[in-house]
């Protein structure tokens, strides 16, 4: 069943990588892909490759400037990994820490105060 299991990830990753580097244009087509992956290793309870496929995912939203997305892959990859690898789930929590804490700077700087208006 452990064969399977392998057999199973690494033929799912596999297909995940070929669809990322065919083009920039099926960099989206890849997240999902990684995301249903880590989704069925969830499911499979192979916890550390489903937090890989999340880091997988957020690093490629990243790449296409999703930040949202990437940050929330992070957090999925997070409560993966803290099952398997209390380290690298801390890892990937600060991740998402940073881009979001990265996102509300952006938010404050582009936002001017409104000025008092005299009728």
């Amino acid at each position: 069943m452990l064969n399977s299991h392998f057999g199973l990830q690494s033929s799912i990753l596999t297909l995940c990588m070929c669809v990322c580097y065919r083009g920039n244009h099926k960099v989206e087509d890849a997240c999902e892909m990684y995301a249903r992956a880590a989704n069925m290793f969830k499911m499979a309870k192979n916890w550390s490759a489903a937090g890989n496929a999340f880091c997988q995912a957020a690093r490629l939203h990243m790449q296409l400037q999703n930040k949202l997305d990437s940050a929330t892959s992070f957090v999925d990859a997070g409560n993966a990994y803290k099952k398997a690898d209390p380290q690298e789930a801390i890892n990937c929590l600060n991740q998402a820490i940073d881009i979001y804490t990265d996102m509300v700077r952006s938010v404050l700087t582009t936002t001017s105060p409104v000025k008092n208006r005299t009728p």
